[in-house]
């Protein structure tokens, strides 16, 4: 059944492809061999790509939508193959959390089938369904305990990268390509060319560079809190760089989504009896101090304008003052109106960037603000509700596992997922982060998280049962 699953969703990921990548189709197989062999160099390269996409496509000219998606067939294909013919990693299960989620993603591919609209319901999943899918498939893959370790040290490696270069920009400034792009990039989404976007680092718009670092911050925490070695450095280092870049963004959002994240992970860390229990409080409360000494030192050097200072201080003290917000509600209230009008929705399509390019325009508002109304409004109240009970499943699923295991590596990268999955969660609430090359990077990290619980007896990829691996959860 696993098999037939896994089949599934691999077909529906091709089609969802579209026609760019079988331009390049002969290319992956090549990528899932080498994806196969070591999946953590393809986390490692895709997190690179998205890091730096707009470094790579101002001064490159490289597309990096279509080297990711060929990178995440190859990875996709690569996990089928090793499923199917002999991966030994581990025997899993599908939890709960998991059920929700593929029943989201079944509906939306018959959603896609029954459309009117083929054409535009492919190409709303292909830029938001999917990547949960991607989700999903590396929840199940059968890797090793130490390929899922692996994979996370090689994002917050990607993510120290990250926060150097954005560090480097904000005192030397933005090259010309960099500043060029990323001035198209505003004027695209519909702002006015009279303001200068915010700072936005090695990526074409300051909010993606926000949510990206948000994703990252917890699993960088947990690496540093439960890591040894270099890799502590390396986890610290790449905090320091991350929470930068979110204060430099000057994207409230983001800053909201990280430390909602960050206040799941020590949260979970301290109650985890993986962990030495005389350690666990002391120093989830020195991490605690740290990040937000680190916080107000970065948010000093960052935000100096004083029209930014206000911006954040309405956010704590009376959000509901700020014209920002109470134009988004405004949004809001119009969209929950519309999506009550159809309840099973409009229709893949009909609203987001897709719905951008019909005739006439999307049945909502056109800058909407919110992933969750953007399903609301396409698929129905109903299976909004089947999303954020996925959500929640998989979230009290992970802080569940996290109270059982003794397995300090599997402890860590389940914590790490949960405080991904409540930034991802936050992300959605405000923005449509759902959409497009935003949600790769944190739905990557939150299949790192939730393969934990998937699994109930781990092999390293010598044959033998590594020590401290609970046999059943």
């Amino acid at each position: 059944m696993l098999a037939l699953g896994f089949g599934a969703l691999l077909a529906a990921a091709i089609i969802a492809f579209g026609s760019p990548l079988i331009l390049v189709l002969p290319l992956v197989p090549l990528a899932a061999i080498a994806t196969a062999r070591r999946p953590e160099f393809a986390i490692f390269s895709i997190f690179g790509l998205l890091g730096f996409q707009g470094t790579i496509t101002a001064h490159l000219g490289l597309s990096v939508n279509l080297i990711t998606n060929l990178l995440i067939a190859g990875l996709l294909i690569g996990v089928l193959a090793k499923f199917m013919f002999g991966g030994r990693g581990r025997s899993v299960w599908v939890w709960p959390g998991l059920l929700l989620a593929f029943m989201y993603v079944g509906i939306s591919l018959l959603q896609v089938g029954f459309s009117d609209s083929a054409g535009e319901a492919l190409s709303s999943f292909r830029t938001s369904t999917y990547f949960l899918t991607v989700a999903l498939v590396i929840a199940l893959a059968p890797w090793s305990r130490k390929t899922f370790v692996a994979m996370a040290r090689a994002a917050v490696l990607v993510g120290l990268a990250v926060g150097l270069y954005a560090l480097f920009r904000f005192i030397v400034g933005s090259s010309g390509p960099e500043q060029i792009l990323a001035q198209q990039t505003w004027i695209g989404l519909g702002r006015p060319a009279s303001i200068a976007p915010s700072f936005f680092g090695s990526f074409p718009f300051a909010p993606t560079m926000a949510a990206y670092a948000a994703g990252l911050a917890p699993f960088a925490l947990i690496l540093l809190l439960a890591d040894r070695g270099r890799w502590r450095a390396v986890s610290g280092a790449a905090l320091v760089g991350l929470i930068f870049a979110i204060l430099a963004s000057e994207n409230r959002t983001g800053l909201v989504a990280a430390a909602l994240g960050v206040a799941v992970v020590l949260l979970l860390f301290a109650i985890s009896p993986a962990f030495p229990s005389g350690r666990r409080i002391s120093t989830t409360m020195v991490a605690l101090v740290g990040v937000v000494v680190l916080g107000i030192s970065f948010y000093s050097l960052a935000v100096t304008d004083q029209a930014d200072r206000d911006r954040y201080e309405r956010l704590v003290t009376d959000p509901g003052s700020d014209p920002a917000y109470f134009l988004r509600l405004s949004r809001w209230d119009f969209a929950i109106d519309t999506a009550a009008d159809e309840p099973f929705g409009y229709g893949l399509g009909s609203q987001g960037t897709i719905a951008y390019e019909r005739p006439e325009g999307p049945v909502g508002p056109r800058n909407l603000d919110s992933s969750y109304l953007k399903i609301a409004i396409e698929q129905g109240f109903i299976v909004l509700g089947i999303y954020a009970a996925a959500l929640l499943a998989m979230l009290t699923g992970l802080a569940s596992f996290v109270r059982r295991t003794r397995d300090r590596a599997v402890a860590a990268l389940a914590i790490a997922g949960a405080g991904t999955l409540v930034a991802t969660a936050t992300l959605f609430y405000a923005a449509l982060t759902i959409e497009g090359l935003d949600p790769i990077p944190l739905w990557m990290l939150v299949g790192i998280g939730i393969a934990m619980p998937c699994t109930r007896r781990w092999i390293d990829e010598d044959g033998s049962k590594p020590a401290g691996a609970p046999r059943k959860h």
